[in-house]
């Protein structure tokens, strides 16, 4: 009757222990599906950042390429300038000096 009684206090004590064992696997995956959420959300939150950033890129490059198309207007306007008054001007040194 002992050897019953020793065994079912082993058992009883195996269970417990199945059962801690249990709650504290269900608790990590809890917290392991916590985190990759969180990783999830960072991935996403970094391909939004690397998209603005591409959108920022383009729209920085067609700005710049703008501004040098108007450069090069306000330059070819310029050369205009100076041609128009090099012809009205007599042949003197002041033509010399705007090259």
């Amino acid at each position: 009757m002992r050897d019953l009684s020793e065994l079912d206090q082993m058992l009883e004590m195996v269970a417990n222990r199945l059962s801690e064992a249990s709650s504290v696997q269900v608790r990590l995956e809890e917290e392991l599906m916590k985190a990759k959420k969180l990783l999830e959300e960072k991935e996403l939150d970094r391909i939004r950042a690397l998209k603005e950033k591409d959108r920022v890129i383009e729209a920085l490059e067609r700005e710049k390429t703008s501004l040098q198309k108007e450069n090069e207007a306000l330059e070819g306007k310029i050369d205009e300038f100076f041609a128009k008054v090099r012809s009205l001007l007599p042949a003197s040194g002041f033509e010399r000096r705007l090259g």
